[in-house]
């Protein structure tokens, strides 16, 4: 399973996600 890297839109916080390819986005800080 690929390693996702996020950027939070509303506080600018980053943090990395282990999904499935066939996960949807997440959208949640």
């Amino acid at each position: 399973m690929p390693i996702y890297e996020y950027v939070c839109n509303e506080c600018g916080h980053d943090f990395e996600a282990l999904q499935k390819m066939s996960d949807a986005p997440l959208s949640d800080c």
